[in-house]
């Protein structure tokens, strides 16, 4: 599946306190998601009072970049409240650079950047990628090297903790085992190699 874009809250705004009843603004001003194919041909309309904002989202997006996807076990179920905890993202593992199934690492700082994106203009979760909205992060923590000394944590890992709230039939597949884990899909600009 396309990976999806979220836009920026200005863009939203400005859908918003548009006097117009189109699918588009109307998908705009609710913050939908949209394929980098919707973008593109978003910021083609020039005479759109949004196209400014569309175009510097597309330019923002249209870089080459890499689809990567990590999955994590989860590490504790609280039935009461409804919610699953684990590591949305390591970075590091007893001091190593902690590589995925795919050979995909994510820098303590991209993950504190990415963590920080995520949280500010979505934090809600969906099932198998689908990008459908079940459930939202309740909680979320960046514990980076730097992070874990200044509190005093003692831990071999780092990475983003989160506690999830899914909706309840996710949770029963939580709860029945069907589902052991979180995974992460995303996309990274391609590396470039410099000269020195």
């Amino acid at each position: 599946m396309d990976p999806a874009y979220t836009p920026s809250k200005k863009l939203v705004k400005l859908c918003k306190d548009l006097d117009d009843n189109s699918p588009v603004v109307k998908m705009l001003a609710n913050g939908k998601r949209l394929t980098y194919d919707a973008v593109k041909v978003l910021a083609s309309l020039s005479n759109e009072p949004y196209s400014s904002l569309v175009k510097d989202w597309f330019e923002k997006i249209h870089k080459p970049q890499l689809k990567f996807r990590s999955s994590f076990k989860i590490l504790k179920f609280d039935e009461e409240l409804g919610l699953v905890l684990g590591y949305g993202i390591i970075c590091k593992e007893n001091g190593e650079d902690y590589f995925d199934l795919q050979n995909d690492h994510i820098p303590e700082e991209s993950m504190l950047k990415a963590a920080f994106d995520f949280m500010e203009n979505s934090a809600s979760a969906d099932e198998m990628h689908d990008f459908e909205k079940m459930g939202t992060i309740i909680f979320a923590w960046p514990l980076t090297t730097e992070i874990a000394k200044v509190f005093d944590i003692d831990t071999p890992r780092t990475g983003l903790l989160i506690a999830m709230k899914p909706s309840a039939d996710v949770l029963e597949k939580f709860k029945s085992g069907e589902y052991t884990g979180f995974s992460i899909g995303g996309e990274r600009i391609v590396d470039e190699p410099v000269e020195e």
